[in-house]
């Protein structure tokens, strides 16, 4: 019998405990481990309904979230949109996992991911979606993009007590990875008004 892949088989056995076996129905266990050690296995239910979208990640979940291909997190993302499940459904956690995947996709579905996340309710997670919008597109002196990162850097939530939070430094780094001069004029202009901020971006600059 070939083995379940290792790192699907606690998840496999999580599931089926989490629902106290009734998917199984009268499926004898030997013929049901032979379903789960089959190569297909891996990218049908039972291992996307694994994950508890309102709840911070396990770490064993993040583990396989993040190891996970395209592929794989396209449809999770795809089943939990069926079910009215979007970005700002999931638990703060979860969405800094989406912004961090996405940022290594080079998929459209992944990209809206990342544009929502510029307008998150988390200040970590929009930060981390600017800088994952950045390194996904470096070098490619994309002004769509630009414009998206200099129109999320007016957020009012980016300031507190008139200083610049972290989200600006996130997104004054991704103009400086997109690069070009529209990118450079934008983050003068993000910058001013700060002299922290335009202090880190001379920084940027000069590196």
């Amino acid at each position: 019998m070939t083995p379940f892949p290792k790192r699907f088989r606690g998840f496999a056995v999580n599931a089926m405990k989490r629902s106290n076996f009734s998917w199984c129905g009268s499926v004898p266990l030997t013929a049901l481990w032979l379903v789960l050690a089959s190569p297909a296995a891996a990218v049908v239910s039972p291992t996307l309904d694994v994950f508890t979208p309102s709840a911070a990640p396990a770490p064993a979940d993040w583990k396989l979230f993040m190891e996970a291909s395209d592929d794989y997190r396209k449809n999770l993302w795809d089943m939990q949109a069926s079910r009215g499940i979007k970005l700002g459904s999931w638990s703060w956690g979860w969405r800094l996992g989406w912004m961090r995947a996405c940022g290594a996709s080079k998929s459209r579905w992944c990209l809206d991911i990342l544009k929502d996340g510029l307008k998150d309710d988390a200040l970590l997670v929009r930060a981390e979606a600017a800088k994952r919008l950045g390194e996904r597109f470096r070098g490619t002196r994309n002004d769509r993009i630009v414009v998206l990162l200099e129109e999320a850097s007016a957020d009012a939530r980016n300031i507190r007590n008139g200083k610049p939070l972290i989200v600006h430094e996130r997104i004054m780094y991704a103009l400086n990875e997109i690069g070009g001069s529209n990118a450079l004029q934008a983050g003068t202009r993000v910058a001013s008004g700060h002299a922290s901020s335009m202090l880190y971006w001379n920084k940027l600059n000069r590196g």
